[in-house]
C-alpha cells in the first residue's frame, strides 16, 4: 500500500473510532450532569447546539441540548486524539491492525466502565450511606460463601458476586432516577422575596 494512502486511512480510522466513542461518552456524561443540575461543555459544543436549534422549527429539550453539547465536545476531543494517534501509527508503518484493534477495544471498554461506574456513583450518592453498607455486606457475605464452597477461587468470585448483589439497590435507584423527570424550577413570580 502506498505510504500516503496508509497514513490517510489510519488517520481516518483513528479519528472516526475515537470520535464515535467520545460522542457516546460525552453525550451520556453531559446528560447525567444535566440531570443533577450541572452544565457542561465549551464553545464548540454550544455553537453546534445553537446551530441545531436554529435549524429546527422548535428548540430541543434541555436534556437533548445538554447531550448534544457533551457529544460534540467528546467527539471533538477524542476524535482529534484518535486522528493524531492514527496519523502517527500510519506514518510509522510499524503498527499492525490487530494491535490497533485491541487498543480500540480497550478504549471502548474503558469508556463503558467509566460510564457504568459514574452512573453507579450517582446512584450511590442518591441512595446515601446505606448503599455502601449493601456493597460491603454483600461482598463479605459472598466471600464467606465462596470460600466455603470453592476455597481460594470461590473467595474472589463470591466477593465480586456478593458486591454486585449488594449494589442492586443502588442500581435500581440509578435507573429509577434516570426515568423520572427533573423537578420543576420555580418561576420568578413564585420565589419568596
Amino acid at each position: 500500500m502506498e505510504e500516503r494512502l496508509r497514513i490517510v486511512l489510519w488517520t481516518l480510522a483513528g479519528g472516526g473510532f475515537c470520535g464515535a466513542v467520545g460522542l457516546w461518552f460525552g453525550a451520556l456524561a453531559a446528560a447525567m450532569a444535566w440531570r443533577h443540575g450541572q452544565a457542561g461543555g465549551g464553545r464548540l459544543g454550544r455553537a453546534v447546539a445553537d446551530a441545531f436549534t436554529r435549524l429546527r422549527s422548535r428548540p430541543p429539550s434541555e436534556a437533548v441540548s445538554a447531550a448534544l453539547v457533551g457529544g460534540v465536545e467528546g467527539a471533538g476531543f477524542l476524535g482529534a486524539l484518535g486522528a493524531l494517534a492514527g496519523f502517527l501509527a500510519g506514518y510509522s508503518g510499524q503498527v499492525r491492525p490487530a494491535a490497533a484493534g485491541m487498543v480500540g477495544v480497550g478504549l471502548l471498554l474503558l469508556a463503558v466502565g467509566a460510564a457504568f461506574f459514574g452512573s453507579l456513583a450517582y446512584g450511590m450518592v442518591r441512595a446515601g450511606i446505606w448503599s455502601l453498607l449493601g456493597v460491603f455486606s454483600g461482598g463479605m457475605a459472598g466471600a464467606l460463601v465462596g470460600a466455603h464452597f470453592a476455597q481460594r477461587d470461590g473467595l474472589m468470585y463470591g466477593s465480586l458476586l456478593g458486591a454486585l448483589l449488594g449494589l442492586a439497590p443502588a442500581l435500581i435507584g440509578v435507573f429509577r432516577h434516570i426515568t423520572e423527570s427533573p423537578p420543576e424550577e420555580p418561576a420568578e413570580k413564585d420565589l419568596p422575596l
